[in-house]
This record gives C-alpha cells, sequence and structure tokens, in this order.
C-alpha cells in the first residue's frame, strides 16, 4: 500500500517540479525532463531558492518545520534524484528525524 500511494505522490511531485522550473527557468516544460540538472538547464541559486519556496507552498507536508533544504537541490544531479530526495526526507520527518532544513 506504500508503494501505490507512493507512485502517484512522486509522478505530482516531479510533474510540479517540471513545471515551477519552466515557469523560472522560462522554457517550455516539455523542454525538461527528470534526468537534467537544475543548474545545467540554466538555474542560478537565486531560483533554486525560489523553487523550494514555491513547493514549500504547493505541499505544506513534505517540507516539515524547517522548509525545505536548499542542499538538497544542489547536492542531486538530476530533478528526478531532487524529487526523490524531497520524498525522503518527508518520510524522516515524520519519523521525527531532524531535519537541516535550510529556508
Amino acid at each position: 500500500m506504500n508503494s501505490a500511494t507512493r507512485v502517484p505522490l512522486r509522478a505530482q511531485l516531479m510533474n510540479d517540479v517540471l513545471g515551477l522550473c519552466a515557469g523560472l527557468l522560462k522554457v517550455a516544460q516539455d523542454e525538461l525532463n527528470a534526468g537534467q540538472n537544475f543548474f545545467a538547464i540554466g538555474g542560478s541559486s537565486l531560483q533554486a531558492l525560489q523553487l523550494c519556496a514555491l513547493l514549500e507552498q504547493r505541499h505544506p507536508p513534505l517540507c516539515g518545520e524547517d522548509g525545505i533544504d536548499l542542499t538538497l537541490i544542489v547536492g542531486t544531479a538530476t530533478l528526478g534524484e531532487f524529487v526523490d530526495a524531497l520524498l525522503r526526507t518527508a518520510t524522516s520527518s515524520r519519523a521525527g528525524a531532524v531535519s537541516e532544513g535550510e529556508l
């Protein structure tokens, strides 16, 4: 049951990340995919911060008390890995782990 509910959440989150990135980077969403690196496709650290803030607004349960840790996007190679890291962090936060939120 957990994996069944997790797949739609990941797909929705990935779609949201791609849509938000498209808006921030001023490109068509269909030009982006999960295998791309945010910074390699033109993203800046300010835009990464904006992306995290927008995701916090859309998905409050994923960000915990301290917000999304900005190092998640900096420390991942692709947008897909960023989404996976967000989901792992949210799961850890719900389990009582200490969050290192940057925002």
